[in-house]
């Protein structure tokens, strides 16, 4: 498997995602059916455009697609390439058609600068074109998730006008832009610093994107359980010490 993010030998796409942020597949690793795949998506796309509050979208709730044979047949490929089960806590929540076009909008403001996202998932984006760096390719970089958890659990209802999760003291030359042909696939957590390139002159691209979520995204219950468990592991430490020192 031809990576951009290297994975060690032993680590899955999970893993690699869990420790390092993301993980990207330059190629049609899941052998899809590409002009298949644009003629649903112009299907669907168009009737559900300008239903979505964001530009460019088309967003559908899991159940509005559970009986549709090419999602149902795409979601087992994507599960089994990347271990997002629900045995692993994993349930997909909904599905977004994105078809991005080249916009007057300021390059300095969201999603164009790095970030972290208030509500996290594991993204999975597939690319149905070709995608260049006039195409505005996704960025990321090699983070682990777990750092930005609890600033993401703190942000405040006016985060977004406050900047409060914006990434500043990262360089943008850190990340990697996402190039790739028609097929490859992004694999992120949302709690790595992305963003979301510019798009130039004709570039355009169409992305297929299923965000999963897990349950433990939504509590502290993850940061309260690793503390129990670390004043545990110091404690039984602690009394393993003590009697060390009494049999001496």
């Amino acid at each position: 498997m031809r990576l951009i993010k290297a994975m060690g030998s032993q680590d899955t796409i999970l893993a690699t995602v869990e420790t390092q942020g993301f993980c990207f597949i330059d190629h049609n690793v899941l052998d899809l059916d590409i002009k298949k795949l644009r003629h649903w998506f112009a299907d669907y796309f168009g009737p559900h455009a300008n239903e979505s509050k964001y530009k460019d979208v088309a967003v559908f709730a899991m159940d509005e697609l559970s009986e549709n044979r090419l999602v149902k047949d795409l979601l087992k490929k994507i599960v089994t390439l990347t271990d997002l089960t629900s045995a692993n806590g994993f349930y997909l929540d909904k599905i977004w058609l994105v078809h991005s076009l080249p916009r007057d909008e300021p390059s300095d403001s969201l999603p164009y600068v790095p970030h972290f996202d208030k509500h996290r998932y594991v993204k999975v984006m597939i690319y149905l074109d070709d995608v260049s760096l006039s195409d505005g390719p996704f960025h990321s970089l090699s983070f682990a998730p777990i750092k930005n958890e609890e600033k993401r659990l703190n942000l405040s209802k006016n985060y977004k006008y406050n900047g409060e999760n914006t990434v500043k003291d990262i360089s943008v030359d850190d990340f990697i832009p996402c190039v790739g042909c028609s097929g490859s696939i992004v694999i992120f957590d949302t709690n790595c610093p992305h963003f979301a390139g510019s798009i130039n002159g004709e570039g355009h691209r169409r992305v297929l994107r299923f965000d999963f979520d897990n349950r433990m995204f939504h509590s502290r219950a993850r940061n309260v359980f690793s503390r129990i468990r670390s004043i545990l592991g110091q404690s039984i430490q602690h009394d393993k010490r003590i009697r060390k020192n009494i049999h001496q």
